[in-house]
């Protein structure tokens, strides 16, 4: 979709055209969410909102590939403790200084 300019009112108000209202499943009276963010304001429908954080990732996908979910993420954090635990033990059990 283009491109569509919108005039402000002297109020600070903007009228959404009705074709995006549609779109969206909007009607007079439902809640939309407004943000600016460097130098751009962004509208999107308060029902679906999309997140900083989701943006980001959606970049990062485009930009490397499949990203791990947070459950891979969470089980390869604990594969790394419990490495760490097990170099900690190992150097306790050959280590003749003590560690605090």
């Amino acid at each position: 979709m283009q491109d569509v300019r919108v005039r402000i009112s002297d109020s600070g108000e903007v009228s959404l055209p009705a074709e995006f209202l549609e779109q969206l499943g909007l009607r007079t009276g439902d809640t939309v969410v407004v943000n600016v963010d460097d130098g751009d304001i962004w509208i999107r429908a308060a029902g679906k909102p999309l997140h900083p954080a989701q943006l980001l990732v959606k970049e990062l996908e485009k930009k490397y590939g499949s990203l791990p979910t947070v459950d891979e993420f969470i089980a390869w954090r604990r594969e790394e403790a419990a490495r760490e635990e097990a170099e900690w033990d190992e150097w306790q059990r050959t280590s003749s200084t003590p560690r605090p």
